[in-house]
């Protein structure tokens, strides 16, 4: 199969363009409603927020319908075979949708005003043994991640839209309650002096996996012997009574529009070059889009 061109740079910032790939999923709906959640408010609610103080993480099954998995599977899976950073997946309401859904565990965890961080990506992790998820990291300092009594002040939620395995690149983390196990030496260099605190997260396709912000984590090296490429998608979120963790904060309730999308795109894109490095023409289609959305963004911000 030809290998399919990128986008130009006019094309990348119509949605016009992303509407005729897909068009069973929107792009900048005015009324975009969020995926159906399943097991995150009620008593089990009060019981996870529980585990959450303790443990740092929640891995919580069966959360997502099948169906509105598939649908973001298939434009994570497209983005990543254009060539493109998977996080390009982000231009459509569909993830954002789905995390939307997320609001009854949230509110619950950081309050009924928490606001969206522009922090977020995907992750199209291919069934062969040179691919592998993130290097082990803490999204925080675990120093300002949680108050003393665990509660958290900032999560990251995490979306499996294929099954998440040991042979496909899983997540794998350290409990927040066995830590002491873990060196920090520096920024970003984490030495784990106890390996077996390490637990692995198998998740099955439709999963929620939830972590506040000090909890060590990594994704797992894949196999040639996988079934399936581990597809993802994560958002982070903070409580909204305390400064920003990064600006700008934004409505979790509703897809940005157009303008700021596109700039958190390709901030998120560049930002976490360190992370997913990139091809050089990609580099210079998102740097366009930055430059082209930020006065925009500078302008409407108050």
């Amino acid at each position: 199969m030809a290998e399919r061109p990128l986008p130009s740079l006019e094309e990348a910032d119509d949605p016009a363009f992303w509407a005729e790939l897909h068009p069973e999923t929107s792009v900048g709906a005015d009324d975009v409603p969020p995926w159906r959640a399943r097991g995150l408010d009620g008593d089990g609610a009060i019981d996870l927020l529980g585990l959450l103080r303790v443990e740092g993480h929640l891995n919580l099954p069966d959360v997502f319908a099948a169906d509105d998995v598939a649908r973001l599977r298939r434009l994570v899976a497209d983005v990543a075979g254009r060539g493109l950073p998977a996080a390009f997946a982000f231009v459509y309401d569909e993830p954002w949708r789905a995390f939307a859904a997320l609001a009854p565990l949230l509110a619950a965890a950081l309050g009924d005003g928490y606001r969206a961080i522009p922090d977020f990506w995907a992750w199209h992790v291919a069934a062969a043994d040179d691919e592998a998820g993130w290097r082990p990291h803490r999204d925080r300092s675990d120093a300002v991640a949680v108050d003393a009594d665990g509660s958290p002040r900032a999560l990251t939620a995490w979306v499996a839209l294929t099954d998440a395995t040991p042979l496909n690149g899983c997540i794998y983390l350290v409990p927040a309650h066995v830590d002491a196990g873990v060196r920090t030496i520096g920024p970003g260099r984490d030495v784990l002096r106890r390996p077996q605190d390490a637990r692995a997260q198998p998740a099955p396709a439709g999963s929620l996996l939830v972590w506040n912000h000090g909890v060590l984590h990594w994704g797992g090296r894949s196999s040639r012997r996988a079934a399936a490429p581990r597809v993802s998608a994560a958002l982070q979120f903070q409580r909204g009574d305390i400064a920003p963790f990064a600006r700008p904060l934004f409505d979790p309730h509703r897809p940005p529009a157009w303008p700021l999308r596109m700039w958190l795109l390709a901030r998120v894109v560049l930002g976490y070059a360190h992370m997913t490095p990139l091809d050089p023409a990609v580099a210079a289609l998102v740097r366009g889009l930055s430059a082209r959305h930020y006065a925009r963004v500078a302008a409407a911000a108050p």
